[in-house]
Protein backbone atom coordinates (compact mmCIF):
# COMPACT_ATOMS: atom_id res chain seq x y z
CA UNK A 1 0.00 0.00 0.00
CA UNK A 2 1.09 3.30 -1.02
CA UNK A 3 1.71 5.85 2.07
CA UNK A 4 2.31 9.57 2.10
CA UNK A 5 4.07 11.07 5.50
CA UNK A 6 1.99 13.55 6.97
CA UNK A 7 2.69 17.28 8.37
CA UNK A 8 3.38 15.77 11.80
CA UNK A 9 5.96 13.33 10.32
CA UNK A 10 3.12 10.54 11.00
CA UNK A 11 2.33 8.36 7.90
CA UNK A 12 -0.75 8.24 6.46
CA UNK A 13 -1.97 5.73 4.63
CA UNK A 14 -3.58 6.16 1.67
CA UNK A 15 -7.27 5.20 1.81
CA UNK A 16 -7.71 1.34 -0.51
CA UNK A 17 -9.40 3.22 -3.30
CA UNK A 18 -6.06 5.06 -3.70
CA UNK A 19 -3.12 2.56 -2.80
CA UNK A 20 -2.30 2.59 -6.43
CA UNK A 21 -1.80 6.45 -7.36
CA UNK A 22 -2.28 7.48 -11.25
CA UNK A 23 0.36 5.86 -13.33
CA UNK A 24 -0.42 9.66 -15.54
CA UNK A 25 -1.23 13.25 -14.28
CA UNK A 26 -2.04 15.61 -16.50
CA UNK A 27 -1.23 19.45 -15.63
CA UNK A 28 -2.62 22.25 -16.88
CA UNK A 29 -1.20 26.08 -16.33
CA UNK A 30 -3.00 28.32 -19.02
CA UNK A 31 -1.61 31.60 -17.08
CA UNK A 32 2.20 31.21 -16.67
CA UNK A 33 4.78 28.60 -16.15
CA UNK A 34 4.27 26.93 -19.49
CA UNK A 35 6.94 24.42 -18.77
CA UNK A 36 5.40 23.03 -15.57
CA UNK A 37 2.33 22.10 -17.83
CA UNK A 38 1.72 18.56 -18.89
CA UNK A 39 1.28 14.50 -18.49
CA UNK A 40 3.50 13.87 -15.91
CA UNK A 41 4.37 9.89 -14.92
CA UNK A 42 4.70 7.87 -11.74
CA UNK A 43 8.17 7.51 -10.97
CA UNK A 44 8.03 3.59 -9.80
CA UNK A 45 11.48 3.87 -8.08
CA UNK A 46 11.69 7.11 -6.52
CA UNK A 47 9.12 8.73 -3.97
CA UNK A 48 9.61 12.34 -2.20
CA UNK A 49 9.08 12.49 1.62
CA UNK A 50 7.60 9.22 1.59
CA UNK A 51 5.23 9.82 -1.13
CA UNK A 52 4.40 9.49 -4.57
CA UNK A 53 6.82 11.04 -7.04
CA UNK A 54 5.52 12.07 -10.53
CA UNK A 55 8.32 13.79 -13.67
CA UNK A 56 7.04 15.73 -16.56
CA UNK A 57 7.33 13.49 -19.66
CA UNK A 58 9.13 16.08 -22.06
CA UNK A 59 11.44 17.96 -19.10
CA UNK A 60 13.08 18.08 -15.89
CA UNK A 61 10.29 19.31 -13.98
CA UNK A 62 8.58 17.18 -11.06
CA UNK A 63 4.60 16.87 -8.92
CA UNK A 64 6.31 15.82 -5.52
CA UNK A 65 5.12 16.21 -1.79
CA UNK A 66 6.88 18.68 0.03
CA UNK A 67 8.40 17.58 3.52
CA UNK A 68 5.15 19.78 5.09
CA UNK A 69 2.92 17.77 2.75
CA UNK A 70 1.74 20.31 0.34
CA UNK A 71 1.75 18.55 -3.25
CA UNK A 72 4.26 21.36 -5.57
CA UNK A 73 5.98 21.89 -8.85
CA UNK A 74 9.80 22.40 -9.39
CA UNK A 75 12.62 21.37 -11.35
CA UNK A 76 16.52 20.36 -11.14
CA UNK A 77 16.67 22.00 -7.99
CA UNK A 78 14.68 20.91 -5.83
CA UNK A 79 15.37 17.18 -7.24
CA UNK A 80 19.08 18.03 -6.10
CA UNK A 81 18.07 18.91 -3.14
CA UNK A 82 15.77 14.96 -2.89
CA UNK A 83 13.10 16.99 -2.70
CA UNK A 84 13.87 17.88 0.54
CA UNK A 85 12.50 21.77 0.50
CA UNK A 86 9.68 23.98 0.19
CA UNK A 87 10.42 25.72 -2.79
CA UNK A 88 8.35 25.59 -6.06
CA UNK A 89 7.21 27.18 -9.12
CA UNK A 90 3.63 25.91 -8.40
CA UNK A 91 2.05 24.62 -5.18
CA UNK A 92 -0.98 23.46 -3.69
CA UNK A 93 -1.36 25.29 -0.03
CA UNK A 94 -3.64 22.32 1.09
CA UNK A 95 -1.81 20.09 3.44
CA UNK A 96 -2.65 16.67 1.62
CA UNK A 97 -2.64 14.73 4.39
CA UNK A 98 -2.04 11.42 1.63
CA UNK A 99 -4.78 12.46 -0.76
CA UNK A 100 -3.27 12.72 -4.09
CA UNK A 101 -2.70 15.66 -6.36
CA UNK A 102 -5.90 15.30 -8.46
CA UNK A 103 -7.70 14.77 -5.52
CA UNK A 104 -6.78 17.10 -3.31
CA UNK A 105 -8.63 20.02 -2.66
CA UNK A 106 -7.74 23.54 -2.41
CA UNK A 107 -6.73 26.28 -4.73
CA UNK A 108 -2.94 25.77 -6.41
CA UNK A 109 -0.61 29.02 -6.34
CA UNK A 110 2.04 29.97 -8.90
CA UNK A 111 5.30 32.12 -8.01
CA UNK A 112 5.12 35.41 -10.32
CA UNK A 113 8.84 36.78 -9.32
CA UNK A 114 7.54 38.22 -5.95
CA UNK A 115 5.38 35.72 -4.31
CA UNK A 116 2.10 33.55 -4.46
CA UNK A 117 -0.71 33.91 -6.28
CA UNK A 118 -3.75 32.27 -5.91
CA UNK A 119 -4.66 30.50 -9.62
CA UNK A 120 -7.99 28.81 -10.17
CA UNK A 121 -7.18 28.09 -13.77
CA UNK A 122 -4.22 25.70 -12.65
CA UNK A 123 -5.49 21.75 -12.81
CA UNK A 124 -4.39 18.84 -12.15
CA UNK A 125 -6.36 15.68 -13.18
CA UNK A 126 -5.85 11.91 -13.64
CA UNK A 127 -4.57 11.61 -17.54
CA UNK A 128 -5.70 8.07 -19.73
CA UNK A 129 -2.14 5.88 -19.69
CA UNK A 130 -0.79 4.25 -22.73
CA UNK A 131 1.83 1.86 -22.09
Amino acid sequence: AAACLGPSGLERRLSPADDIPPRALLVETPNAWPECAGVYMLEDDETANGCPLWKRVDGETYLYSSPYGQWMIGGPSERKKRFNCSTAWIYCSTVHRGVPPHQVRGIWERWDGMSFQHDSDIVVVAAPYVA
